[in-house]
């Protein structure tokens, strides 16, 4: 988006003020000092590639086809994630049918474990659902911002990932699935694939019962992976 505003002013608004502010004498380039260097630097450059136009070609190919090896060594996501340093602690109810009562308990529960951690600067958690149709978690969701110290304030060797793993065994609560992501990481995804999860695994069908039996064998099998810190199937009924 930034990009296609930044084409559309430079050729709308762009020309527009430069009709107004650029008067009166304007000097050549080539009285600008800067420009003058420049130029002796770039003549030679372009003459010798006018010369020799097929080996300049032939040369940027094989420049190309190096980059094949480190392409093909690629990832399937070029950017790793980015550390929002802040934490988005999404629990779910193995009960959708939870009350408001029960889930403001659940809710208090989880943020004063979390407020223990000495890494922790604030908590600030909400249940419920609002009032807007961008917003389509369950009553059996809740969401807590994890708002985190500096790390130069953590404990020695303590990193996001070891703190993040030390919160979901602290978290182990009866009756909640755990959900670790980032606030900004966390919307982005649940925008852009529907899922609230980091990873997920979508199942299609017009049988309701057939989807909730499929997605508690995959729960099952999908909690003995290793690496996996929590996994929860969504209740279609």
């Amino acid at each position: 988006f930034s990009v296609a505003a930044a084409a559309i002013l430079s050729i709308t608004v762009v020309p527009i003020l430069m009709a107004w502010f650029i008067r009166g004498r304007i000097r050549p380039e080539n009285k600008n000092p800067l420009n003058r260097v420049l130029a002796f630097l770039y003549r030679p450059v372009i003459h010798g590639v006018l010369r020799a136009p097929w080996i300049i070609l032939i040369l940027a190919l094989l420049l190309t086809a190096t980059l094949y090896y480190p392409w093909n060594r690629l990832g399937s996501e070029f950017m790793p994630p980015l550390n929002e340093g802040t934490l988005l602690y999404m629990p779910v109810t193995q009960d959708p049918a939870v009350s408001i009562g029960e889930a403001a308990t659940l809710l208090q529960q989880t943020d004063r474990i979390l407020k223990t951690f000495p890494e922790v600067k604030t908590i600030f958690g909400e249940a419920g659902r609002a009032q807007t149709a961008t917003d389509q978690s369950p009553l059996s969701m809740f969401d807590t911002v994890v708002n985190l110290k500096n790390p130069d304030q953590w404990p020695a060797g303590m990193t996001m990932q070891k703190l993040q793993s030390k919160m979901n065994k602290a978290m182990s609560i009866p009756g909640l699935s755990n959900i670790w992501t980032q606030p900004l990481k966390g919307r982005v995804d649940m925008l852009t694939t529907g899922l609230q999860t980091p990873l997920g695994i979508k199942i299609g069908g017009t049988d309701l019962d057939t989807l909730n039996r499929l997605g508690q064998e995959l729960q099952t099998v999908l909690r003995k992976v290793p690496g996996t810190q929590s996994a929860y199937a969504a209740q279609v009924t």
